[in-house]
């Protein structure tokens, strides 16, 4: 089973992200933070599989939060999950430490292939651009 933590201070985005996963048969959103703090404490504290993280949380940016979890959980994969353009974005979050990026807008069709790239140990950008960035060197 994929466990998978999920950070976002939007509970509609909580639960539509919740209702993606539940169609997977090996995926669970076993935990939920609303704020980058909580999202640190959980991903540093129990096991997970993968993160999907917000870029904007109330207390502090998804950068920063990622920066944090990284300390403690460095080859933990990360997903940056936003409402803000892959072209704004993407290629920085990779180079901050994430493993990908994905627009809200492509969670309906990138969200599952975004977490199975990320558990194949691939780094993920929206399969409509083609990104360097976005390979995991062999």
């Amino acid at each position: 089973m994929i466990r998978i933590l999920f950070a976002d201070d939007n509970r509609t985005m909580q639960e539509n992200i919740r209702d993606f996963i539940a169609a997977e048969a090996d995926m669970l959103v076993a935990g939920q933070a609303g704020t980058g703090r909580l999202a640190i404490e959980l991903a540093c504290r129990d096991e997970w599989d993968v993160v999907l993280l917000d870029l904007t949380l109330p207390d502090q940016s998804g950068v920063e939060t990622l920066k944090e979890i990284r300390r403690c959980r460095p080859l933990l994969p990360v997903l940056i999950v936003s409402g803000f353009p892959e072209s704004q974005y993407g290629a920085k979050v990779i180079l901050a430490g994430a493993n990908g990026y994905l627009a809200k807008e492509r969670i309906p069709d990138e969200l599952v292939p975004a977490i199975r790239a990320l558990m194949q140990g691939h780094n993920y950008l929206s399969s409509k651009r083609a990104h360097p960035a976005a390979e995991t060197p062999a």
